[in-house]
């Protein structure tokens, strides 16, 4: 059999070989939704079932199509901020608007009578915010021992042995240093 003769300017142009396994279920609106998803707080595996995929697989598509990760990384930053903003809020006590509905005696229709409630400042809430944005002056365990007549507060942790140079400077107070105080 003669070989095909292709002219330079034609190059010959080749079949792409199979890759193999089974083709992907990815369709590009899968982003908008995982987006939509994501940002109402679902997690990856709520989103792999959503999609009927395995969460093995969802990962695989995670790792395939930059666009989906980026656009859970933008769903998540939103979904967050609003948490963030809802602690803020529970933290330092908020107003909304309410409607209390009275049926008098006789009436044929409800009398509605808006209002503003006001939500008490939740002190858990607080705590965390604090903890949180602040953790210098917030944390939940200081270091604090007394030794002759001294008191050592750490601002931070410390390891064992930080901890015995900083008792060791104290230990080594003479007498006439406890008569200066």
């Amino acid at each position: 059999m003669a070989k095909k003769i292709v002219p330079k300017h034609e190059p010959e142009v080749q079949k792409a070989k199979h890759a193999g396994g089974r083709p992907t279920t990815f369709k590009p609106e899968y982003v908008e939704q995982a987006y939509k998803l994501c940002e109402l707080g679902h997690t990856d595996f709520e989103i792999a079932q959503f999609f009927d995929i395995t969460y093995r697989g969802f990962i695989k598509w995670k790792q395939r199509y930059p666009k989906l990760v980026q656009a859970l990384n933008l769903a998540k930053a939103v979904a967050d901020t609003r948490v963030g903003r809802s602690l803020y809020s529970r933290a330092v006590g908020f107003h909304y608007e309410a409607v209390k509905v009275f049926m008098p005696a006789g009436a044929k229709k409800p009398i509605y009578a808006p209002y503003m409630e006001y939500v008490i400042p939740d002190p858990t809430s607080a705590i965390f915010w604090l903890k949180n944005r602040d953790p210098a002056h917030w944390r939940d365990a200081w270091q604090v021992e007394h030794t002759l007549g001294k008191y050592l507060i750490s601002d931070k942790p410390m390891t064992e042995d930080e901890w015995a140079k900083e008792r060791a400077t104290l230990i080594d107070v003479t007498p006439e240093d406890e008569k200066k105080d």
